[in-house]
């Protein structure tokens, strides 16, 4: 186990598209941070693990994964937007290779609630739903201030909502579903853009934007009545790629209060680093 006396935990927060990472403090700094495109083989990907931890040594390492886990949160079930790493053991590949460090895994949707809940938006929240935006959806619940544990049915996520059972998009997330109307890779091909160029192109006022927003915005609206219907939360915040164009995905009324993850798109960095803190100073008891 790794005892360093300045002790900082190293969080990872993995999507479809984009791995982030970052060194915590146990106080909450984000000491130092990067990111880099998401391997699309479990080779490279873990590689690419491996060479960031081997960069940045930390006391435990926290890690949050855009997918469904095993019960034991050591490997992962189905990885819906990085299809090479469904199935695979990446807890204990990583401890064979780091046998002094302690690893723990999650839901990157859980993780950033987590973030909020210990730094964020949803610090003084006891009932809120959080929804992170970008090649898919994630999703994660908070009753009475615990974050629940993430589904190991998909099917139960929150990004496999029902919206419009009678949508005609095909989705691999499931027709009319959360996921299918405001997961970056869905929209993107459903109404054939290219989201970055339209989070740009609004910010200077150009109209065919706007107009791509207004139903960007629409399906939105629907999926956040959807959200609430099943949940009936207080709150629902936005994480992702949506926490920075929340004012454009928000053209009308919810049916609850909805607002921006107060970390952004880091606070799944922050909710891994949390993991990794918890699982740190649990691992202390078997030293006891």
């Amino acid at each position: 186990m790794n005892t360093n006396t300045d002790k900082s935990y190293l969080g990872f927060d993995i999507g479809g598209s984009k791995v982030a990472w970052g060194l915590v403090s146990e106080e909450g700094k984000l000491l130092t941070s990067g990111r880099y495109h998401t391997p699309a083989d479990a080779e490279a990907f873990m590689q690419a693990l491996v060479e960031t931890i081997e960069a940045h040594p930390a006391t435990a390492v926290g890690i949050g994964i855009a997918g469904t886990l095993s019960s034991d949160r050591h490997s992962t079930a189905l990885c819906t937007n990085i299809p090479s790493l469904s199935n695979f053991p990446l807890v204990d590949r990583l401890a064979e290779r780091f046998p002094d460090t302690v690893f723990a895994m999650d839901n990157d949707a859980r993780c950033a609630l987590i973030g909020e809940v210990w730094l964020g938006a949803a610090q003084e929240l006891s009932s809120a739903v959080m929804i992170t935006i970008g090649t898919g959806i994630g999703g994660a619940v908070m009753r009475r201030g615990i974050v629940r544990p993430h589904p190991q049915d998909i099917g139960q996520e929150v990004g496999r909502i029902s919206v419009d059972p009678s949508d005609v998009f095909p989705s691999k997330s499931g027709r009319g579903s959360v996921e299918s109307f405001i997961g970056g890779r869905n929209l993107q091909e459903r109404l054939q853009i290219e989201l970055a160029h339209e989070s740009e192109a609004v910010r200077t006022g150009d109209q065919d934007s706007k107009e791509v927003w207004h139903a960007i915005s629409y399906f939105f609206i629907q999926c956040i009545q959807a959200i609430y219907g099943e949940y009936h939360c207080d709150t629902i915040i936005v994480g992702g790629v949506g926490s920075r164009d929340l004012d454009h995905y928000l053209q009308d009324p919810a049916p609850c209060k909805v607002i921006a993850a107060k970390l952004g798109e880091e606070a799944g960095i922050y909710g891994a680093g949390r993991l990794a803190i918890d699982a740190y100073q649990e691992s202390l008891k078997d030293w006891e």
